[in-house]
């Protein structure tokens, strides 16, 4: 019998994104399956490795997700999240125009590209950030090689002020060095070109109003 070996390790990543209504009922669940992007094989291979003199190349750890309403996963049409006649939205710039007026087009980004850097069109947190914190500590589930991030984005989180109905469509995963939680990670932004996102999804739009909570669950596998 020939021996079978296993010669390279491939990095994986699952998402559940559950609405969860104010009884705790989940009304809504998403559940997808996507390739870490490009940044973070090149993340992973730098923060393994050791530069002169045993110091290291780079020591961020995942710290947050932040959430959009870009990606080829949105199912509202881009007329309507521009503010169309009698629509609950109000985002002219979208998809391609971010702080720059007259938005035209679809979305395209999708979570089989690993050139993928940001999120099309993230949106805040709350008033000034537009990242969210995962739980402290991660969890490792009885496999070997996951590992697990979650969070709870709040009623009052995402949908809020003039924006009370956020289609939500896409989500990224970021480390903690993020130049700052009030810097947008956006394609169309001036970010550096290390954008610090390493997993990236778009998934069918969910709707997020301050009647529901989002519960979050991403896990990174290494088999």
């Amino acid at each position: 019998m020939t021996p079978t070996f296993v010669d390279s390790i491939r990095i994986e990543s699952n998402v559940l994104l559950k609405k969860v209504d104010r009884r705790g009922r989940v009304v809504e669940r998403r559940e997808g399956h996507n390739i870490f992007v490009n940044y973070g094989r090149d993340w992973i291979a730098h923060l393994i490795a050791l530069d002169a003199a045993g110091a290291t190349f780079r020591n961020d750890r995942i710290r947050y997700m932040a959430l959009g309403i870009g990606g080829t996963g949105q199912r509202v049409s881009s007329d309507q999240i521009r503010g169309g006649a009698g629509s609950p939205y109000l985002y002219p710039d979208f998809p391609d125009a971010w702080g720059g007026g007259g938005g035209a087009g679809d979305p395209v980004q999708t979570q089989v590209d690993p050139t993928v850097t940001a999120l099309e069109w993230p949106v805040l947190v709350n008033a000034t950030d537009y990242y969210d914190d995962v739980n402290q500590p991660a969890t490792f589930p009885s496999a070997t090689g996951i590992v697990r991030f979650t969070t709870v984005l709040d009623y009052s989180d995402l949908s809020f002020g003039a924006f009370t109905l956020v289609p939500i469509s896409e989500i990224g995963l970021f480390t903690e060095s993020i130049p700052a939680l009030t810097t947008p990670p956006v394609i169309a932004g001036g970010l550096p070109a290390e954008k610090f996102m390493v997993a990236y999804h778009t998934f069918g739009t969910i709707d997020k109003s301050p009647d529901f909570v989002f519960q979050v669950s991403w896990e990174l596998r290494f088999s």
